[in-house]
């Protein structure tokens, strides 16, 4: 009888994987992580805010409190007429709202996009929230995947362009000394009065407008606003700048779009068990041993539960194991961006039913008794390391991670 031993992983990783992102038709968003969380491009409009508002006409304990304008400025009375009602400022970023309202709103856009995602037969998406970002993300997305020590959204520290066509031109809107709110214009002043519309100056390399400067933003796991604001000094205006969250002619915000549901997708496997997958999956030893050259995969082992009718693995147990992990829960086991993966979450009676399957595929196929099972830790470990050199604690004989050269 001959002896065919494979190796399946069975645990849960620590690290992002790189996912093929998609296309999601969510107006003014950009992608920021992997293919499910999407950030409004610029702070949330007047226009915007109007909305929702319009949408709940009778609740106006959301409407913003403009006489708040008069706490920052003493030319008020046109903006708190004027400043979130007048279509001239339909672009410009509400404030004067509470973080009660800016949920109030998130909860709103998310029962919005719902509908508009259940009524289109083309997005895979099937369900999302919308809701402020965390520190993190916000961070993060700040930085638009520059490096994690920038203390602005872009390259460098200076607000101004320093070299190009844009050469001396501010970045951002804030206040360049004591009393400067109108500024002087011309292309060296930052050409706002007090708040600029949502989609001045240049957006980061994230596509996201204002993330410095403008207004503060709130976010949904801390009591401040980041990033500085119209009345930020030059020295405040940076990604850690911060600000206490109250109801503010200086702080608004910005969402992002989080996807919770897939549509599932019918996907013909491209994999097929017969004679040429023994010969390129399973290594041979000796005339009665072989071992599998790679780890059990979702989509072979998919065909298993489809055939058997078995028991699917727990995908809960991806719960919190890391940041967006409720995303591994969701599709990790069945999605085809994960059919190469290997399969996690299962015990080791699920390894022997598969593996009595897979036993007896080979004898079918072969006309011949052998026996698929999991290898000893004596086996595996010789056959990992490739050698009996008890100093040696890496695969194939290898001392350290990495190769000599560096790779």
């Amino acid at each position: 009888m001959k002896c065919i031993v494979f190796i399946i992983c069975v645990f849960i990783s620590n690290t992002a994987l790189a996912i093929r992102p998609i296309k999601v038709e969510f107006d003014n968003c950009s992608l920021i992580n992997g293919d499910f969380l999407w950030m409004s491009k610029t702070e949330l409009s007047n226009s915007q805010y109007r909305e929702f508002v319009e949408d709940n006409v009778n609740d106006f304990s959301i409407l913003p409190d403009s006489s708040l304008w008069g706490d920052k400025i003493g030319f008020s009375e046109s903006y708190e007429k004027y400043y979130f009602r007048h279509p001239a400022y339909n672009d410009y970023p509400v404030v004067c709202i509470s973080k009660e309202n800016a949920i109030k709103y998130c909860s709103w856009l998310t029962g919005q996009i719902n509908l508009k995602l259940n009524d289109s037969k083309e997005n895979i998406v099937k369900e999302v929230i919308v809701r402020l970002p965390t520190e993190i993300e916000w961070k993060n997305a700040a930085k638009g995947g520059l490096s994690k020590y920038n203390i602005l959204p872009w390259t460098g520290n200076s607000l101004r362009y320093t070299e190009g066509k844009n050469q001396g031109l501010y970045r951002l809107n804030f206040k360049r000394g004591k009393g400067d709110y109108m500024g002087v214009a011309g292309s060296l002043n930052d050409n706002a009065d007090v708040t600029a519309p949502v989609k001045s100056y240049w957006p980061n390399n994230f596509g996201l407008y204002n993330m410095c400067g403008n207004v503060s933003e709130m976010l949904s796991d801390c009591d401040y606003s980041f990033g500085g604001n119209w009345s930020s000094n030059g020295y405040d205006v940076a990604i850690n700048s911060k600000i206490f969250t109250q109801v503010s002619s200086t702080i608004g915000f910005r969402y992002v779009i989080e996807v919770v549901k897939w549509k599932a997708i019918k996907h013909k496997s491209k994999l097929k068990i017969n004679k040429q997958f023994f010969a390129k999956n399973f290594i041979s030893r000796n005339d009665s041993f072989r071992i599998m050259n790679m780890e059990v995969s979702n989509e072979l082992y998919n065909i298993f539960l489809k055939e058997k009718n078995y028991t699917r693995p727990d995908s809960n147990l991806w719960h919190n194991k890391f940041s967006y992990s409720n995303q591994y829960t969701i599709k990790y086991h069945w999605h085809p961006d994960y059919h190469n993966y290997p399969i996690v979450n299962i015990s080791k009676e699920d390894v022997y039913a598969f593996s009595s399957w897979l036993s007896s595929i080979y004898n079918r196929i072969y006309e011949q008794k052998v026996i698929i099972k999991l290898p000893t830790e004596k086996k595996w470990e010789l056959e990992a390391l490739g050698t009996e050199n008890i100093s040696v604690y890496y695969t194939r004989g290898a001392p350290y991670i990495r190769k000599s050269k560096g790779e």
